[in-house]
């Protein structure tokens, strides 16, 4: 389905961001990923390479705006078809203690925002009927009272994959954002180092009685990445066993 395309995911050291990078190259993508980390990065590619895949990477800060733009040129004259932001933090602290709450706007807000001001205008001047995937949160619905900044920065990014839908389907550009619910990636010992403390308990608020692995998030991305959602734009898709319901 997605022989030869070209797939950019952000985040795609880890996690959500990985797996899709690995289920795209799986289906025949031409994938490359970014992050900060160098190491998860290059671990990412080693995992294609053992299946027989090719995964291209490169360090790339989303949130700073000149790596970006340095990451976009090699594509200024074949623009990828379909773009990921999968990048995104949310237990960042200061040397104190205190929530580092400019870190995580900037790189959940302001990341996914970088990444489509370059994405977007190259899609429109190759005339690509490009897809847009921003992964959102069911904090960006729901509010969380722990992470405050979290919640907020995910709220707007919903609020921005439907401007970006709005303003750009006249090009035939498909924005749509996922917001997971409680999935079992790095970052759950990230946001919480006694994650598996209460395991059953929150198993348990699931209607579906289990938690959520990256792979589910990964096959949403893949649907809405698909001719399958070829008449879905500006939606957010949540992927969260029922939790929120």
């Amino acid at each position: 389905m997605f022989y030869g395309k070209k797939v950019i995911i952000t985040g795609g050291g880890s996690g959500m961001g990985q797996e899709t990078a690995l289920e795209f190259a799986r289906q025949g993508a031409e994938v490359f990923i970014i992050g900060r980390s160098d190491y998860k990065l290059i671990q990412t590619s080693k995992i294609a390479h053992s299946e027989g895949l090719r995964i291209s990477y490169q360090v790339c800060d989303v949130a700073n705006k000149e790596q970006v733009a340095d990451f976009f040129d090699r594509f200024e004259n074949n623009p990828p078809q379909i773009v990921v932001n999968a990048a995104g933090v949310i237990n960042v602290q200061k040397k104190d203690g205190a929530q580092d709450d400019e870190t995580t706007m900037r790189v959940n807000y302001f990341g996914t925002f970088n990444v489509c001001e370059k994405a977007i205008p190259m899609m429109i001047r190759a005339k690509v009927e490009g897809i847009i995937i921003n992964i959102a949160s069911i904090a960006g619905i729901n509010g969380s009272g722990k992470f405050l900044t979290y919640s907020a920065s995910k709220g707007a990014v919903i609020s921005y994959t439907k401007g970006l839908a709005r303003m750009y389907g006249k090009n035939g550009i498909r924005v749509n954002a996922i917001s997971p619910g409680v999935i079992v990636t790095p970052m759950s010992y990230v946001e919480n180092p006694n994650f598996n403390d209460g395991m059953e308990r929150r198993i348990q608020q699931h209607p579906l009685k289990r938690l959520g692995t990256a792979r589910d998030v990964a096959l949403a991305v893949m649907f809405l990445a698909s001719d399958n959602s070829s008449f879905i734009t500006g939606h957010n898709l949540v992927v969260d066993g029922g939790l929120t319901i």
